[in-house]
């Protein structure tokens, strides 16, 4: 079972399209692409992340609905 995206991941996947393409046309590396979505993450308004957050917060409440005894372990 994953865990519920937070607000940052929500915004990362929403924006990884938008990455700029190396110059062969492929993507650029996920480290490469999160650092680029890092900055732009760090440039967006309260009211925008608010919008992640709120996301955020209503997949957590489903999963809680979906699977209640659900603890996270790490490997």
């Amino acid at each position: 079972i994953l865990r519920p995206r937070n607000a940052w991941i929500l915004f990362r996947n929403e924006m990884l399209d938008r990455v700029p393409r190396l110059p062969d046309g492929s993507r650029q590396p996920m480290a490469d692409a999160s650092k680029i979505i890092s900055a732009w993450w760090k440039q967006v308004s309260p009211e925008e992340k608010y919008r992640y957050e709120l996301q955020a917060e209503q997949e957590k409440e489903e999963h809680k609905r979906k699977y209640p005894n659900y603890r996270f372990q790490p490997k």
